[in-house]
């Protein structure tokens, strides 16, 4: 399996980031524990380890691309390519993470599906997998505007793991509403474009 690089483009055709796949060889355990690795669209996997995972789980909508990989990463180990080769348009509006109550639904769902082999790695990999999905339904309801269902996410990751830090700064962001959350997202993505556009600038 081979990820690459995506360069994030917004409906304005505005460059809003440069990703680069940093995990290589038996990543399992990174892709529990971490942020989704890449995108489909700039992944290319053999035909026959798709194959032996039964391709995609369908009753999942989301944590589809996270899911796949992590079956698939059973079987075989992961190389990149840091070039951005392919690109991606965003458009927020339509965003299938918009749908809150779906997400939380397949949330679960992925969590009971590999909550056993989580358990085996030890290491606190099955609370850690915890606070990474709870995570991002947090960050997702916090980008909607459901700052209390923000909130709730960030304090169930706290009660999980107290040592979590980056969920304390985040709790402080929703609490505020607006006034806190929408300044610091303004100011992330001028760095993070700042930063995008430094890295076309060396390509």
């Amino acid at each position: 399996v081979c990820h690459t690089g995506v360069t994030k483009i917004d409906s304005d055709e505005n460059l809003r980031a440069i990703s680069n796949p940093n995990k290589e060889g038996d990543v399992t355990r990174d892709l529990l524990v971490q942020p989704p690795y890449g995108t489909m669209s700039a992944m290319m996997v053999q035909r026959r380890l798709a194959e032996k995972v039964d391709g995609f789980d369908e009753q999942l909508t989301l944590f589809e691309d996270n899911d796949f990989n992590i079956r698939v990463s059973l079987y075989t180990t992961f190389c990149t390519v840091e070039d951005p080769l392919v690109k991606k348009h965003i458009n927020e509006s339509k965003h299938v993470s918009n749908n809150l109550k779906k997400m939380k639904v397949d949330a679960s769902y992925l969590i009971e599906k590999h909550q056993q082999m989580a358990e085996r790695m030890g290491n606190s990999v099955d609370s850690k997998m915890f606070v990474r999905i709870e995570h991002s339904i947090g960050r997702s309801a916090a980008d909607q505007g459901h700052y209390l269902e923000a909130q709730k996410s960030f304090v169930k990751i706290l009660t999980k793991n107290p040592t979590y830090f980056p969920g304390y700064l985040w709790l402080l962001l929703v609490i505020g509403g607006p006034l806190t959350f929408r300044t610091a997202q303004i100011n992330k993505r001028l760095v993070v474009r700042s930063i995008a556009l430094a890295k076309q600038a060396t390509i």
